[in-house]
């Protein structure tokens, strides 16, 4: 495996800089629970939130880089990464920590080897959490309704990317650290000229408050890769199936089968991260392959239907929490959960309660007067209706 020193100068400064760890102001009197209802919120975190700290600021969340990244990929720990397009979802992932199964309940985890970066064992008994959420331009299918992810727009994936990093930015649990945030660079947002892209990726940058952007192309999204990276501005590229470029592809069809596919992802990664990438994501490719590149990379490289020995795993949420219903799909995905199905369930429930008047349980789901003043509302009521006789 390729190690750190061969990484540009460049990237090894803008990852030091990216260890500065994110210092949030707000207080936990300053925010509540978010509900649907017009009451006040209550001013307290979620109940699955607990504070270790009996300050009124809440615990300090470590910041996810670059750094820590790397590092999960130079030590073979698999990095976790799931899609998220919405303020729930993020809340979701960005708060979600368990112990690693090998741990017991009575263990915790190593302290952390600076103050500026989160523990990294060298073994891969870290706690269970999500290192990094991709905002993906799987948004215009499974969010917007769109027939392909070519529809996105910019201002779409800025708007539902502001959300996502809203729920990030929230100080609210230490253990797991605020997830590396990504998100991919719409079709049509970079593919005129370097300039287009810059602007852009600055966008997003600024207006979203995102860490990095992801980039479908080969060889022609060099220049950008590399002006991107100089300006300080993380690049994933993504390489092997790019679904932007689907039609050209004639389908959504695995790259690489051949020698000479290959060899070509092979150069092209090598490419890339020559030109400053500070990640790779492979989608699609032989698994043989993705190992390859990956014991070659100095930089980590996230599959998807890449194999098993990638530096790590994404998956779009709708699918791993199987939320659409019905078979089919690419055959990397496996379905964690039938929350679809639940959802129906629980929308079927709602129905039933409705007609048959069981919802609102009166007096435990229902609101009551003072006492004696209905009674009073309802002898003026009566001697209103006497008068009008």
């Amino acid at each position: 495996m390729a190690s750190s020193r061969l990484l540009p100068r460049h990237l090894i400064a803008l990852i030091d800089r990216a260890s500065t760890p994110f210092v949030p102001s707000r207080t936990l009197s300053s925010w509540g629970r978010r509900t649907m209802s017009y009451r006040p919120p209550d001013q307290a975190a979620p109940s699955a939130i607990t504070s270790t700290s009996s300050s009124p600021l809440l615990p300090i969340r470590k910041k996810v880089t670059l750094a820590h990244l790397l590092g999960l990929h130079n030590r073979k720990i698999p990095i976790t990464v799931m899609t998220a397009y919405d303020y729930p979802t993020a809340l979701l992932l960005s708060t979600f920590h368990a112990p690693h199964p090998a741990s017991t309940s009575s263990s915790t985890p190593s302290p952390p080897s600076s103050s500026s970066d989160l523990p990294i064992s060298p073994t891969p008994n870290l706690p269970l959490s999500i290192d990094v959420i991709l905002i993906g331009d799987s948004l215009s299918q499974v969010s917007l309704g769109h027939s392909s992810t070519t529809s996105l727009t910019l201002n779409e994936i800025i708007h539902h990317a502001q959300a996502v990093s809203r729920a990030v930015s929230l100080p609210l649990t230490p253990q797991s650290g605020s997830p590396f945030l990504i998100v991919d660079m719409p079709f049509g947002t970079f593919e005129a000229s370097t300039e287009q892209g810059v602007l852009s990726a600055i966008r997003l940058v600024k207006e979203a408050g995102v860490d990095c952007v992801k980039i479908e192309g080969g060889r022609e999204i060099l220049p950008l890769v590399r002006h991107l990276s100089s300006i300080g501005i993380p690049v994933m590229p993504h390489i092997g199936l790019t679904p932007q470029r689907a039609v050209a592809l004639s389908g959504y069809k695995v790259q690489g089968r051949t020698a000479e596919g290959a060899r070509e992802l092979v150069e092209l990664a090598k490419e890339l991260e020559e030109a400053g990438a500070s990640s790779l994501l492979l989608e699609a490719i032989p698994s043989q392959l993705g190992r390859f590149i990956t014991e070659r990379s100095g930089i980590p490289t996230i599959g998807i239907g890449a194999g098993n020995q990638c530096s790590g795993q994404v998956l779009v949420l709708t699918d791993a929490l199987g939320i659409y219903e019905g078979g089919g799909g690419p055959k990397f995905v496996r379905r964690f959960a039938e929350v679809g199905r639940e959802m129906r369930k629980g929308v079927e429930e709602y129905v039933k309660a409705v007609r048959e008047r069981s919802f609102p349980e009166e007096g435990k789901e229902t609101y009551k007067m003072g006492k004696g003043e209905w009674e009073r509302f309802m002898e003026e009521e009566e001697g209103e209706g006497e008068e009008k006789k």
